[in-house]
């Protein structure tokens, strides 16, 4: 069900447009496993933790860069179901 793929997945997505993007894209996935840009928004996701601790740690990580726009987005059914997999891959090694 949905609801409860979305549940299970605890966590918070942040969306940013951070300058220059190849070089805050390689640093975000230092500190994040799950990262993604989309044209020209990069996607965060930020496992187990509620919207402004998300949104500061994504932030302290990007320190440097020149960040445009930074804000939390609702966490999609893709977005969760990555998060599930990842985790379990994790437990599995």
């Amino acid at each position: 069900e949905p609801g409860e793929i979305l549940r299970r997945a605890g966590g918070t997505l942040v969306e940013c447009s951070v300058d220059p993007q190849i070089e805050a894209l390689d640093r975000l996935r230092e500190g994040f496993p799950q990262v993604e840009a989309l044209g020209a928004r990069l996607r965060v996701f930020v496992d187990d933790v509620g919207s402004e601790a998300a949104l500061r740690s994504v932030e302290g990580q990007l320190a440097g860069f020149e960040i445009r726009d930074l804000r939390v987005a609702e966490v999609g059914l893709e977005d969760a179901f990555v998060a599930l997999l990842r985790r379990r891959e994790t437990l599995s090694d």
